[in-house]
């Protein structure tokens, strides 16, 4: 369904003003690739924890990034909506609208809780829908995240000690008076599975490029050159570079490739047949994965989510040129899945350290938990303080030491 505003949404002859609630479909709000991935990948959560939860895709058309062939495979059905500028910082108006979830808090989105606020008691108004934020994904600058989504009636963190930064955020923003659910975790970022079953079969092996990492092309060739070494090793495996998006796609992109793989590989005289490119969803890749290997890439959590051995390279040439090699490094010094070159030729993959998980990783309830921080600002009304920093936590980041001030944050 495409709309320019709410109002054909909700005031239609076939659509009654005022759906009951388990009627009101929860808004996923995209417009690139990294927002749609999101999209789909809580659309799954939310249908698992409750599978007659009504879901709508939402496309934001001023900040459309995404090519023909991106909509189509990722979502073949097309958006349930489309709404511009005006129309999405309207959507609070607009009563069928359950909840909003989203990857990235667009300007129409805070503005318009913003102009609540200025309003008195805008955001107390009864059947509006709530906004819920999570991060674009792992983000290794997170403050002005954070501090983005300090607006929203729900945020969801991750990693678990982020959680603490994002209070004191708060605490130093001046503590805005609303209630604000805090949770934790990641689509993106769900606690692993077992091995796959047939994983003992696999053969593929597949490298998770990222776009703007390695920075620079003898960087870019030192990676195809240690791709090439292992196709050719193992002449009985397939190895895939998945790429994140064809050459010349996304040039509108917040990330644009500069030296792509495909133009790169066409230099070399002798490709061994073995290596191939691909741009498969990410999920057909896990499904076949024998090993993932990335420098930069966050599809790392995606790989260990799904139990496929991962190997995190980051010695390549010229990676001190590279700004997301030191923080990659950081945040997975302690995850025993970063390798040296001699590792990741003879794909020696090592087990991943528990105690990173238990701070990365969410349960799979995740779901639930965002229907659960739903529920919960439906019910807000009397925990409303205009004279205090009121925050609900979730009782599982209670029970860890986590809670509300007062309880014991941890250190």
């Amino acid at each position: 369904m495409s709309a320019d505003n709410m109002d054909e949404f909700s005031q239609t002859q076939h659509t009654p003003v005022d759906l009951p609630k388990g009627q009101q479909p929860v808004l996923l709000v995209f417009s690139d690739d990294s927002t749609l991935f999101f999209a789909r990948l809580m659309r799954d959560l939310l249908k698992s924890a409750a599978p007659d939860c009504p879901v709508a895709f939402c496309l934001y058309s001023d900040e459309n990034t995404l090519s023909e062939r991106q909509i189509t495979t990722l979502l073949p059905e097309g958006p349930d909506l489309v709404l511009d500028r005006k129309g999405l910082h309207a959507v609070f108006e607009n009563r069928n609208i359950r909840a909003i979830v989203t990857s990235r808090v667009y300007a129409p989105l805070r503005n318009a809780l913003k102009d609540m606020d200025k309003a008195g008691q805008g955001r107390l108004r009864a059947g509006r829908p709530c906004l819920i934020s999570f991060l674009g994904g792992l983000d290794f600058f997170p403050e002005r995240g954070l501090r983005h989504r300090l607006v929203s009636d729900a945020v969801f963190v991750f990693p678990r000690p982020d959680i603490k930064l994002f209070k004191e955020i708060r605490r130093q923003s001046g503590g805005a008076g609303f209630w604000q659910h805090v949770g934790f975790g990641h689509p993106a970022a769900l606690a692993p599975k077992a091995p796959p079953a047939d994983l003992h079969s696999r053969k593929d092996i597949y490298f998770f490029a990222q776009a703007i990492s390695p920075k620079s092309r003898a960087g870019r060739r030192h990676l195809l050159d240690a791709l090439i070494a292992i196709a050719e090793r193992n002449p009985e495996r397939d190895v895939y570079i998945k790429l994140r998006h064809l050459p010349g796609e996304n040039a509108q992109h917040l990330h644009v490739e500069k030296y792509d793989y495909p133009s790169l590989l066409k230099k070399y005289s002798n490709v061994p047949p073995n290596l191939k490119l691909t741009a498969c969803v990410m999920q057909e890749a896990l499904e076949k994965a024998a090993i993932a290997i990335t420098c930069t890439s966050t599809a790392a959590l995606d790989a260990m989510s799904e139990g496929v051995p991962t190997m995190i390279y980051l010695d390549y040439v010229d990676n001190f040129l590279d700004p997301l090699n030191a923080p990659m490094r950081e945040v997975f010094k302690t995850s025993g899945a970063i390798v040296t070159l001699e590792e990741l030729l003879f794909l020696k993959t090592r087990p991943v350290n528990p105690a990173w998980v238990a701070d990365m990783f969410a349960e799979r309830s995740l779901g639930a938990d965002v229907l659960d921080a739903i529920e919960a600002f439906e019910g807000r009304e009397g925990q409303y303080d205009t004279q205090s920093d009121t925050l609900h936590d979730t009782e599982a980041e209670v029970s860890r030491g986590i809670g509300v001030e007062g309880q014991g944050e941890r250190t």
